[in-house]
């Protein structure tokens, strides 16, 4: 362990993983504790490659460093150490990893989980804001301090974009919270995080992981190619909405997922407000629209009345036939059962035994005048009436016709409040119907008010709609595939769900409605459409680039931002670079479903290869190994040549260009071979030789007719007994050469 890292002093290690361990330290600058983590680059990582991962690093840091949230853990300080490498320093939190709560035994609460998901999606919103995607979101780096805050660890340091696979192939970090994009290698940006995040809800509610094998491979295989298991929700009482959410989190394609972190705590924050009885679940992020308050319900719809005895609360409509009398005694308004008959009065008592029992009665009804609006409040959730079973303002009541019986009093413009033609309303009791009436279906023909004395009013019977709004605003709206005439639709039964496309213009979205919908207002957000185009070429292997950025080799299937024209590059070695030009019409980008690329072959020519007299090397620009006197056919252009030869010291280069349909035969100067002779007074040395075309260390004198190509050496022999050190320059002429004699200066 390291005492000291820059001027961090080390305390003790916190802990360490595959991108490398983490120290608790001081900061003796401000006096402060402070995390600092050491970054460890894989084994069998090449230098080029480690150098590309450190300077990305350094990038991401710089990137990182910038994000400012109370949900991030602050990066403060990034550095280099000689010994342990590159480091950084960040906000030191003490609290628990959301891993230590993914089993099922110690499982957080509905809504704790709700809360810190929709904190961890918040602080995802705000990076993504700021180009940054983290790339490791899992309960690993997602810290609980306290009860209910969560801060998101190792923001944009886990690995560099489009770094998921090492260069032989080996998968980095484990796949479980991996997007399916991410582990193809593909383009990653912020709905990558979210669906991690979305595995992370799925573990926190269920104690399990949706994608799940005995090994790598199965779990790779099941996050692309499967759904998730369905999620066993049975500690929440109504879980479709929550189901639903999943589903959506967990999509296979970036676009058929949550756009942004904001998209997603909102959609999650409204799953757990229609979960009823969910008990911890967070409140809804905007308050439901208003509802229809008591004193504004029709005068057509009756109240069920107090009980025997009492009066009706003030402000309440009655039933027909019913009021107080002139005394200030209360009649007893019909109940659901009373069939629109008036009970009939109890006898007087008989007995003087009865009044005590006259009292009580008369000091409850009185009790119940007194407290009516709160005895009302607290009846009427289990009578049908609570207020938020009203989506919307209470229609008018329809104009009785001619003959028929008046509406109770009160009943007018001013008792209630206009509605949209076609919503529903949910009705009350009917007085002397037994219960709530079941609401008309769209095409139903209301019913019309009974006619003739006595007959009680009818309650209206209208259309439940869902209303629709797109963010950003302005959208049209389809319903299996039929535009809808205006932005409302009906509201499905209970246990089914029908989805709602969103366009306006290149943007797009989706959202399933269901029965918990009802009294809310629906939003439906809008993204970029993404438009799928399968693209092969002839030949195949052809690597592609969009818009200059790496998008695999053909075939390939490449989904493409509606919103914006892109530009189609295919390469592949010995052919002319294609290129196809994706434009906008209308605002939208116009693209066949089916590109197929014809790649037109460069112009070719021949390559005959030299051959020379004593064995040497023979490369082409670029690698390729050639052998003397091999005829090859390359693409027309300029090439250098290379012979070598390690052991000759021979180094020469040529530059040869290759004509389309011809053949060429560079010529290379091949000198001649020298002998070198080396003596040494006393032997006890090594003789090492050095020219343009390298150096080679000969061994011990003496040396007797070392072969070298022929040229100007220095040649250099060190005494092993006083390590001094002598120098000569020679040059080699064909065939064997005078010796070269050391002699040391000491003894």
């Amino acid at each position: 362990m390291p005492k000291q890292l820059g001027r961090y002093v080390i305390e003790r290690e916190l802990g360490k993983g595959a991108m490398g361990r983490v120290f608790l330290a001081h900061d003796p600058a401000i006096d402060r504790k402070i995390a600092v983590k050491t970054i460890h680059v894989p084994e069998g990582t090449t230098a080029a490659d480690r150098s590309q991962v450190l300077a990305r690093f350094q990038r991401e840091v710089k990137a990182a460093g910038r994000l400012a949230h109370p949900h991030i853990i602050t990066i403060h300080d990034a550095g280099q150490d000689p010994v342990h490498g590159m480091f950084i320093a960040m906000e030191y939190v003490e609290g628990r990893a959301l891993e230590e709560y993914t089993r099922s035994e110690s499982l957080l609460p509905p809504r704790t989980v709700a809360t810190v998901c929709c904190q961890a999606a918040d602080a995802l919103s705000y990076a993504h804001s700021q180009g940054i995607v983290h790339r490791d979101i899992k309960p690993a780096n997602l810290i609980l301090v306290g009860e209910r805050t969560v801060k998101i660890a190792d923001f944009g340091l886990a690995k560099p974009e489009g770094a998921s696979m090492t260069h032989d192939g080996t998968l980095l970090g484990t796949p479980y919270y991996m997007s399916p994009e991410q582990i193809q290698g593909g383009h990653v940006d912020g709905r990558s995080d979210l669906f991690s995040l979305g595995v992370v809800v799925y573990e926190l509610l269920t104690g399990r992981r949706p994608f799940r094998g005995d090994s790598i491979s199965t779990v790779i295989y099941r996050v692309l190619q499967e759904p998730p298991v369905e999620p066993d929700l049975g500690r929440l009482p109504a879980a479709l909405p929550i189901k639903q959410f999943l589903a959506r989190a967990l999509a296979k394609k970036p676009e058929a997922r949550f756009q942004s972190g904001d998209e997603f705590a909102r959609a999650l924050r409204e799953a757990f407000a229609s979960t009823p009885g969910a008990g911890d679940a967070p409140a809804p992020e905007k308050p439901p629209p208003a509802v229809v308050t008591a004193t504004e319900r029709p005068a057509s719809t009756p109240v069920p009345g107090p009980a025997a005895g009492q009066p009706a609360p003030e402000g309440r409509p009655r039933p027909p036939g019913t009021g107080d009398t002139g005394s200030g005694a209360a009649r007893r308004a019909p109940g659901p059962a009373s069939s629109g008959r008036r009970l009939p009065r109890r006898r007087k008592a008989r007995s003087l035994s009865l009044t005590p029992l006259l009292v009580l009665l008369v000091a409850a009804a009185g009790a119940a005048f007194v407290y009516r609006d709160a005895l009302f409040d607290l009846v009427s959730p289990y009578l049908g009436l609570q207020e938020s079973a009203s989506p919307g303002p209470a229609a008018p009541s329809p104009e009785p016709p001619a003959g028929s019986a008046p509406t109770a009093s009160g009943a007018g413009d001013a008792g209630a409040a206009s509605a949209d033609e076609g919503e529903q309303k949910q009705p009350g009791p009917q007085a002397g119907g037994g219960g709530p009436s079941a609401p008309v279906q769209p095409d139903q023909p209301r019913s019309a008010p009974a006619s003739g004395e006595g007959a009680g009013p009818s309650p209206p019977q209208v259309d439940t709609l869902i209303s629709l709004r797109s963010e950003p605003p302005g959208a049209t709206f389809e319903l299996e595939g039929k535009t809808l005439p205006a932005p409302r639709v009906p509201l499905p039964a209970p246990g089914q769900g029908q989805v709602i496309q969103a366009r306006l213009g290149c943007q797009e979205g989706s959202r399933e409605i269901t029965a918990a919908d009802a009294g809310t207002e629906v939003v439906v957000s809008l993204a970029p459409a993404s438009l799928d185009v399968n693209l092969t070429s002839e030949p195949s292997g052809a690597t592609l680039q969009v818009d200059g950025r790496a998008g695999g080799r053909t075939p390939v299937r490449v989904s493409l931002d509606a919103c914006k024209p892109h530009t189609l590059e295919l390469r592949r070695e010995g052919f002319k670079v294609w290129r196809q030009e994706l434009e906008l019409a209308d605002g939208r980008l116009q693209a066949p479903a089916a590109l197929e690329a014809k790649l037109v072959p460069l112009p070719r020519g021949t390559l005959l290869t030299p051959t020379p007299p004593y064995p040497v090397e023979l490369e082409l620009e670029g690698g390729r190994k050639l052998k003397p006197g091999e005829k090859v056919e390359l693409v027309a252009a300029t090439y250098r040549l290379t012979a070598s030869s390690p052991r000759l010291l021979l180094r020469r280069q040529v530059r040869v260009t290759v004509p389309a349909d011809r053949t060429v035969a560079p010529e290379i100067d091949f000198p001649p071979v020298g002998k070198l002779t080396v003596r040494a007074q006393p032997s006890n040395a090594r003789i090492q030789v050095a020219s343009e075309g390298g150096s080679r260390d000969l061994g011990a004198p003496p040396l007797f007719g070392e072969e070298l190509v022929t040229g100007t050496y220095t040649v250099k022999c060190t005494f092993a007994h006083t390590g001094e050190v002598m120098e000569k320059v020679v040059t080699l002429a064909e065939g064997d050469n005078p010796a070269v004699v050391f002699v040391a200066g000491r003894p």
